[in-house]
Protein backbone atom coordinates (compact mmCIF):
# COMPACT_ATOMS: atom_id res chain seq x y z
CA UNK A 1 0.00 0.00 0.00
CA UNK A 2 1.46 3.18 -0.94
CA UNK A 3 0.29 6.30 1.26
CA UNK A 4 -0.75 9.27 -0.47
CA UNK A 5 2.31 11.98 0.11
CA UNK A 6 1.31 14.47 -1.85
CA UNK A 7 -0.45 16.85 0.92
CA UNK A 8 1.95 15.76 3.82
CA UNK A 9 3.10 18.35 6.06
CA UNK A 10 7.06 18.56 5.75
CA UNK A 11 8.23 16.20 8.08
CA UNK A 12 11.84 14.76 8.64
CA UNK A 13 12.58 11.13 7.58
CA UNK A 14 12.49 8.37 9.87
CA UNK A 15 15.68 7.47 11.15
CA UNK A 16 17.11 4.04 12.42
CA UNK A 17 17.55 5.35 15.58
CA UNK A 18 13.83 6.17 15.89
CA UNK A 19 13.15 2.63 14.93
CA UNK A 20 15.37 0.96 17.07
CA UNK A 21 14.05 2.88 19.88
CA UNK A 22 10.68 1.61 18.46
CA UNK A 23 11.80 -2.05 19.01
CA UNK A 24 12.95 -1.24 22.20
CA UNK A 25 9.37 0.37 23.58
CA UNK A 26 7.86 -2.52 22.29
CA UNK A 27 6.14 -5.38 24.48
CA UNK A 28 6.94 -9.13 22.42
CA UNK A 29 5.30 -10.94 25.21
CA UNK A 30 1.86 -10.89 23.46
CA UNK A 31 0.69 -13.38 20.99
CA UNK A 32 2.55 -13.42 17.39
CA UNK A 33 0.66 -12.47 14.01
CA UNK A 34 0.02 -15.00 11.45
CA UNK A 35 3.76 -14.50 9.98
CA UNK A 36 4.89 -16.06 13.18
CA UNK A 37 7.70 -13.75 13.94
CA UNK A 38 8.47 -13.12 17.24
CA UNK A 39 10.27 -9.94 18.17
CA UNK A 40 12.26 -11.32 21.37
CA UNK A 41 14.94 -12.51 18.39
CA UNK A 42 15.48 -8.89 17.85
CA UNK A 43 17.54 -8.44 21.52
CA UNK A 44 19.47 -11.71 21.25
CA UNK A 45 20.29 -11.44 17.48
CA UNK A 46 22.06 -7.81 16.91
CA UNK A 47 22.41 -8.78 13.16
CA UNK A 48 18.71 -9.04 12.20
CA UNK A 49 18.58 -6.45 14.33
CA UNK A 50 19.83 -4.08 12.42
CA UNK A 51 18.56 -5.65 9.47
CA UNK A 52 15.12 -5.59 10.46
CA UNK A 53 15.51 -1.42 11.61
CA UNK A 54 16.94 -0.85 8.18
CA UNK A 55 14.23 -2.19 6.12
CA UNK A 56 11.57 -0.70 8.57
CA UNK A 57 13.21 2.59 7.81
CA UNK A 58 13.95 2.43 4.36
CA UNK A 59 9.54 1.35 4.46
CA UNK A 60 8.67 4.47 6.26
CA UNK A 61 10.69 6.81 4.41
CA UNK A 62 9.55 5.78 0.90
CA UNK A 63 6.19 6.00 2.29
CA UNK A 64 5.08 2.00 2.14
CA UNK A 65 3.48 0.38 4.24
CA UNK A 66 4.04 -3.51 2.85
CA UNK A 67 0.64 -5.76 2.33
CA UNK A 68 2.20 -8.55 4.50
CA UNK A 69 2.03 -5.79 7.78
CA UNK A 70 -1.77 -5.23 7.02
CA UNK A 71 -2.17 -8.81 7.87
CA UNK A 72 -3.70 -9.95 11.48
CA UNK A 73 -5.28 -13.35 12.90
CA UNK A 74 -8.17 -13.02 13.96
CA UNK A 75 -9.05 -14.82 17.63
CA UNK A 76 -11.60 -14.95 19.49
CA UNK A 77 -11.23 -13.41 23.09
CA UNK A 78 -13.87 -14.30 25.73
CA UNK A 79 -14.87 -11.38 27.55
CA UNK A 80 -16.12 -13.51 30.67
CA UNK A 81 -14.24 -15.52 33.16
CA UNK A 82 -16.33 -18.49 33.28
CA UNK A 83 -15.01 -21.98 31.50
CA UNK A 84 -16.66 -23.72 28.70
CA UNK A 85 -18.94 -22.71 25.71
CA UNK A 86 -19.98 -19.16 26.12
CA UNK A 87 -22.50 -17.20 23.85
CA UNK A 88 -21.39 -15.77 20.71
CA UNK A 89 -22.16 -12.15 23.08
CA UNK A 90 -19.78 -12.85 24.97
CA UNK A 91 -16.43 -13.10 22.68
CA UNK A 92 -14.65 -9.96 21.41
CA UNK A 93 -13.01 -10.70 18.35
CA UNK A 94 -9.29 -9.20 18.50
CA UNK A 95 -6.43 -8.93 15.30
CA UNK A 96 -3.13 -10.19 16.40
CA UNK A 97 -0.76 -8.47 13.79
CA UNK A 98 2.84 -9.06 13.19
CA UNK A 99 5.35 -7.80 15.39
CA UNK A 100 7.15 -6.20 13.08
CA UNK A 101 3.81 -4.22 11.93
CA UNK A 102 3.92 -3.04 15.46
CA UNK A 103 7.51 -1.89 15.54
CA UNK A 104 5.96 -0.11 12.34
CA UNK A 105 3.34 1.39 13.93
CA UNK A 106 5.49 2.99 17.11
CA UNK A 107 8.00 4.56 15.16
CA UNK A 108 5.06 6.30 12.82
CA UNK A 109 3.52 7.09 16.04
CA UNK A 110 6.63 8.76 17.57
CA UNK A 111 7.16 11.03 14.52
CA UNK A 112 3.37 12.11 14.74
CA UNK A 113 4.01 13.10 18.51
CA UNK A 114 6.99 14.86 17.54
CA UNK A 115 5.93 16.89 14.26
CA UNK A 116 2.20 17.30 15.01
CA UNK A 117 1.69 16.41 18.75
CA UNK A 118 -1.80 18.85 17.61
CA UNK A 119 -2.85 15.47 16.22
CA UNK A 120 -2.93 13.33 19.23
CA UNK A 121 -4.09 15.52 22.19
CA UNK A 122 -3.47 12.46 24.70
CA UNK A 123 -0.91 9.60 24.71
CA UNK A 124 -4.07 6.73 25.37
CA UNK A 125 -3.37 4.88 22.38
CA UNK A 126 -5.04 1.77 23.46
CA UNK A 127 -8.27 1.48 25.35
CA UNK A 128 -10.06 -2.16 24.93
CA UNK A 129 -12.45 -3.48 27.15
CA UNK A 130 -13.03 -0.12 28.66
CA UNK A 131 -17.12 1.18 28.26
CA UNK A 132 -17.11 3.94 25.45
CA UNK A 133 -13.37 3.97 24.86
CA UNK A 134 -13.21 2.10 21.82
CA UNK A 135 -10.53 2.27 18.98
CA UNK A 136 -13.02 3.23 16.70
CA UNK A 137 -13.72 6.82 19.34
CA UNK A 138 -9.94 7.69 18.74
CA UNK A 139 -9.71 7.12 15.11
CA UNK A 140 -12.70 9.26 14.72
CA UNK A 141 -11.44 11.82 16.71
CA UNK A 142 -8.21 11.98 14.80
CA UNK A 143 -10.34 11.65 11.25
CA UNK A 144 -12.27 15.02 12.94
CA UNK A 145 -8.86 16.85 13.97
CA UNK A 146 -6.94 16.01 10.31
CA UNK A 147 -9.65 16.85 7.87
CA UNK A 148 -12.75 19.12 10.30
CA UNK A 149 -16.05 18.37 10.60
CA UNK A 150 -16.83 18.03 6.98
CA UNK A 151 -19.55 15.53 5.66
CA UNK A 152 -18.45 12.03 4.85
CA UNK A 153 -20.63 9.75 3.68
CA UNK A 154 -18.39 7.19 5.09
CA UNK A 155 -14.87 6.86 7.64
CA UNK A 156 -12.88 4.08 6.90
CA UNK A 157 -11.02 2.75 10.23
CA UNK A 158 -7.89 0.29 9.90
CA UNK A 159 -5.91 -0.51 12.45
CA UNK A 160 -2.61 -0.81 11.63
Amino acid sequence: MRIDTSSRVNVSSFTKEKVSEAIKSSNFNKGMGPDCFDGNLLSNHKQLEEKVIEEITNALNDAVIHSYLRVGRLVPLQKTQSKGPVRLDDIRPIVVRSHLSKITEKAILSKIEKECPHLISSKIYQTGFKEGKSTAIHASRLLNEVHGNKKRKFNLLIDL
